[in-house]
Formats: structure tokens, sequence, C-alpha cells
């Protein structure tokens, strides 16, 4: 408790009060597809914030919780939305948590490629209501909650940029928003900065724009 109180806050809620807290949860990605939507209100943007499901012979393949479409330089960003709880100190469990993240973003990004090479983008903007083309550039990410990768890069398809939500918020206060492409790119800088450092246990969330960070300590390898 003294090393993570507020995840043991949090863990303790979820067992005392776990109907309230499942009742909030159902509603927590809606939440977070509202505050993507609301980071992209300019014209430049269309945003679609509800799940398109992406279906083959009547089976749904996979989803695509968020979608963003820059309309100056034509190109569409795919969101794969990881919402964790948290895991504490426990080691067997934070392992967990990353092999699932990993391997539930791995298996997004390889279903969502290859509908799109069945299907192509134009059926993609049919889906979503939004005007794609043959010419638009569809790009990938996977982010989690609370925390992206924990482990290294090594496992992860590379297809796509890998991050959390509170790297992410940094990554467009810096200014990595110019362009789809480059806010991926710096995405992905960001995420092997962190996998090639080693760091004390730490918890960070997001307060608005901010990153509220407990705990961490830099040490070398």
């Amino acid at each position: 408790m003294e090393h993570a109180p507020f995840r043991f806050l949090l863990r303790d809620l979820k067992a005392k009060y776990a109907k309230d807290w499942f009742a909030a949860a159902n509603h927590r990605e809606f939440r977070w597809q509202s505050e993507l939507g609301e980071l992209f209100a300019s014209r430049r943007w269309h945003v679609v914030s509800k799940g398109i499901y992406l279906k083959h012979d009547g089976q749904v393949l996979t989803d695509i919780d968020f979608l963003l479409f820059d309309k100056q330089q034509n190109t569409a960003l795919l969101f794969q939305l990881k919402w964790q709880d948290p895991v504490g100190l426990d080691d067997r469990a934070k392992l967990s948590a990353a092999r699932n993240f990993e391997d539930g973003g791995n298996k997004w990004v390889a279903a969502t490629l290859r509908w799109l090479e069945a299907y192509g983008t134009a059926e993609l903007g049919a889906r979503a209501n939004v005007q794609l083309d043959s010419d638009t550039v569809v790009l990938l990410v996977v982010m989690g909650r609370y925390t992206g990768p924990l482990l290294s890069t090594a496992g992860l398809d590379q297809r796509a940029a890998w991050t959390d939500w509170a790297t992410f918020l940094q990554s467009i206060s810096s200014g990595a928003l110019v362009t789809l492409n480059k806010l991926c790119q710096d995405l992905t800088q960001r995420q092997q900065a962190v996998v090639d450092l080693h760091f004390a246990e730490s918890y960070a969330f997001p307060i608005g724009s901010m990153t509220v960070t407990f705990g961490m300590s830099q040490q070398s390898t």
C-alpha cells in the first residue's frame, strides 16, 4: 500500500463495490471514445467514435474502436483501445497483463490488415460513413489506458504504433500532430525509449491535459 496507494484504492473499491464498478466499466470505452473525439474537434478531422465491425461472410473478424481521418492528408488512423485494470506490485499479474495486451494487439493488427487487403479502404469508408478511397493511407495504433507494452518491442507487430493514453497525450501536446504519420512515428520512438530504460515501480494516469506519475525513478540497466 505504501508504494502504490492509488492502485490499492482502486482494487479495494472493485472488491467492495463490484456491482457499481462493473456498471461503470460498461461505459468506460464510450467515455474514452468521447475523450478522443474532444481532442480532434477541428474541421480538419473526421472522427468515428463508435465501434466499426469488420465482417467476412457474416462473421465479425474484429472491430475498430475509433477512427480518425485527416481530410488534408487523406490519412486514416485506426485505434484499438485496451482498457486495463491496475495490477499493483504483483509481478505475475503485470506479466500476464503485458502478454494479454501484446497478444490481443497483435491479433487485432493482423485481422484488421487482412480485412483491408481483402476489402480495401473504400469499403472501410463506406462502413464507417467516411470518404476514404483507394489512395487513403491507413495507419494503426494499439493503445492501453494506463500502460503500453511492458516487456520489449521485439514481439510487437511493427505495422502498428503501440502506446498508452498518457504518452499519446504527451505526444500531441509536444507538437507531433503535424500529420498522423508523424504522430505514429513519435509514439513509436517514445515507446522504444521506455522499453530501453528500466523504471522502478510507478503508476501514471491522465487528468485533463496533464499526466500524473507516482513513484517513478529511472535506473541504469
